[in-house]
């Protein structure tokens, strides 16, 4: 990996986006990136041939890399997935019609259900690896107010500290927790 490639890495997709329209290798390493997330998602549609809806899904990244909006607040890879998903299905819908085959709307709610599955699964993993970030009353504190769903007052009491440093703790993971998702 030269020296470019592996700043490419370091940066996020939107640093990266803004290199793109600028510098062909940054360009390079965005589809490259994004071709490898492709694949990913369109594992629930093993059904049909997985270079056309690669192909089908880089059109889409780069209808989403001319029309993305920074400035809404949305991540870039949020803003992508949602085009990349629509495209795919429009496509879908259209090959469908002419061929005569399965009904695309079928097809797009099997996928969709596999797709949601896939993301309960990496949420789930996302979770369990930044609750492992955490000291054991950060965990206790997270577990008793949105697993058991206790108030600021029930956790204090349960855990013998004063509402105010459970509110401390919560503001303090909300703040690692964005920093780990910007990640």
């Amino acid at each position: 990996m030269n020296v470019k490639q592996s700043f490419y890495s370091s940066l996020t997709d939107e640093e990266l986006l803004s290199l793109v329209m600028r510098d062909k290798s940054a360009e390079k390493e965005f589809y490259k990136r994004y071709r490898y997330r492709i694949e990913r998602w369109i594992k629930t549609l093993a059904f049909w041939d997985k270079e056309d809806l690669v192909q089908e899904g880089l059109i889409a990244i780069s209808e989403a890399v001319k029309n993305y909006r920074p400035e809404k607040n949305t991540r870039f890879i949020t803003y992508a997935k949602v085009c990349v998903w629509n495209h795919l299905m429009s496509y879908l819908r259209k090959f469908s019609s002419q061929e005569g085959t399965m009904d695309p709307d079928i097809l797009a709610e099997m996928a969709e259900e596999t797709l949601s599955m896939e993301e309960k699964t990496e949420e789930k993993l996302l979770w369990q690896d930044f609750l492992s970030l955490l000291s054991p009353i950060e965990k206790k504190v997270v577990i008793k107010r949105f697993v058991e769903r206790k108030s600021y007052l029930d956790i204090a009491s349960e855990l013998a500290i004063s509402p105010k440093k459970v509110d401390n703790i919560l503001y303090k993971i909300r703040h690692e927790l964005k920093t780990y998702l910007e990640k």
